[in-house]
């Protein structure tokens, strides 16, 4: 487990830690508390950021799925650079909410391509997100006094996206899904109409019948050929058949 952060108030609402951890480094009383639970498994914490992870000796360790949650594009944009230099060698599982945790994905990714940025502007937004915000419109809240921000959902809202999470990474280690997946959760439309939201035109296109949301679906995760992390890739490939017709003919 992996997290830089130390457990806070406004954390508590949505967090399976309790008021008696407050204070403590996340990774580190996580690690603690499942181990205490769960004894015949082996977790530790790291305190530190994505990176400093990768750096360290633990990052260097072998491991079966890397799975990002970290809701932070810049982190996650590392992590999947390492994955297409092949710096990081196994699968890697990315799971993240849409605003106020209408909606949610995992994404599967076992080789190099297609990768994570094939679905993302180079900002960090989504190409294809299930739901749509008025411009302009504030997706945080401010707590009064102590100034932290949030957003405005709850361990429910967040059970979507934990279980499309936690089951296609347990269907990625069992053998069960060998190819790039991507796991989609969409809530209940009460929820989305409650938050001011609606549903994204272009993928409602897609699934006129889905108009009331609460389903989850898999689709293939899209390989973008000139996606600016790995689109060299398709371009290597595209030389390589070109370079055995030329000796073929």
């Amino acid at each position: 487990l992996v997290d830089p952060e130390t457990l806070d108030w406004p954390n508590i609402g949505r967090h399976p830690l309790g008021a008696k951890f407050i204070g403590q480094s996340k990774a580190k009383a996580m690690a603690e508390f499942l181990q205490e639970n769960l004894p015949h498994l082996q977790i530790k914490g790291f305190v530190g950021t994505l990176a400093e992870f990768l750096e360290s000796d633990a990052g260097s360790s072998p491991a079966h799925l890397i799975i990002s949650a970290t809701a932070d594009w810049s982190s996650e944009r590392v992590l999947n650079l390492d994955h297409v230099d092949c710096q990081i060698t196994c699968p890697v599982l990315f799971t993240w909410t849409e605003p106020h945790a209408c909606a949610g994905h995992a994404v599967y990714l076992p080789a190099a391509q297609p990768c994570l940025q094939c679905g993302f502007t180079l900002g960090g937004d989504m190409l294809r997100p299930v739901t749509r915000w008025p411009q302009n419109m504030p997706n945080h809240l401010s707590e009064p006094a102590c100034g932290a921000h949030f957003q405005p959902y709850g361990p429910i809202e967040l059970m979507g996206t934990v279980s499309v999470a936690a089951s296609l990474a347990l269907d990625a280690l069992l053998g069960k899904t060998m190819n790039a997946a991507h796991r989609v959760w969409a809530g209940p439309v009460s929820l989305l109409e409650e938050s001011d939201g609606a549903w994204n035109d272009a993928w409602l296109a897609q699934y006129p019948d889905r108009n009331q949301g609460a389903f989850q679906e898999t689709t293939t995760w899209q390989e973008d050929p000139a996606c600016s992390a790995c689109g060299h890739l398709h371009h290597q490939a595209l030389v390589s058949t070109s370079a055995s017709l030329d000796r073929s003919s």
